[in-house]
């Protein structure tokens, strides 16, 4: 990849020991790359075999994993895998992103909906368990898939965001439901989203003169 002149390489190796996985395909990225969250979006690692190549998994292992990524998807930034210590089996940072067969060999021992989030969902993608507050769902997309997620039942869903429709449907129950003064905006992450559709989503719910807190 080339770099810009005046840009310094960004070293991959990290304090305390988190070293860059031999043969990490980035080495002459520049630092405004390497810092540009676009860049880190569209170089993510989302499939068994590119994370297999980058750290040396086995082939029988990476097989195991295919069969977890069949179910619940993979996504790693290049900067969020650059922290992980790959001489430790028990790497924490490893442990939150790479995945795991316990995931599925483990499954009947879990619950795919563990904080019962739908049993107080009266509009698809919005939860009001509490009577002054509510959780607006608004994108399934993470730039970096969390293994122990407790909402990995809508990663079969797909990468998608909620439409200008089902937004409504939000809005128009909060609307209806004066006690509600506390929304909570959530994913996915909802700040991957085009600045355009957070707007969208903040002017909607700033019309709505109960709601006096948005987070």
């Amino acid at each position: 990849m080339e770099t810009h002149s005046g840009d310094v390489a960004v070293s991959l190796r990290r304090p305390k020991g988190r070293t860059a996985p031999l043969g990490l395909p980035w080495p002459q990225v520049s630092r405004e790359q390497w810092n540009d969250y676009r860049w880190q979006l569209s170089h993510r690692i989302t499939s068994v075999d590119a994370l297999a190549e980058l750290c040396r998994i086995p082939a029988e292992e990476a097989q195991r994993l295919s069969r977890v990524t069949d179910i619940y998807r993979l996504g790693i930034t290049p900067y969020y895998l650059s922290l992980i210590r790959f001489d430790d089996p028990d790497d924490p940072i490893a442990r939150q992103c790479v995945p795991s067969a316990e995931e599925v060999f483990g499954a009947q021992d879990g619950e795919d909906d563990p904080l019962e989030e739908e049993k107080d969902m009266p509009v698809p993608g919005l939860t009001h368990r509490y009577p002054d507050r509510c959780l607006m769902v608004v994108t399934n997309f993470c730039s970096m898939y969390c293994r122990h997620c407790t909402r990995k039942r809508i990663w079969t869903l797909g990468e998608a965001a909620k439409t200008e429709f089902e937004l409504s449907k939000m809005f128009a129950y909060v609307r209806r439901h004066e006690e509600i003064r506390d929304v909570i905006v959530s994913g996915g992450d909802p700040l991957t989203l085009p600045t355009d559709r957070i707007e969208h989503i903040l002017k909607g719910l700033r019309k709505i003169s109960h709601v006096e807190i948005i987070r």
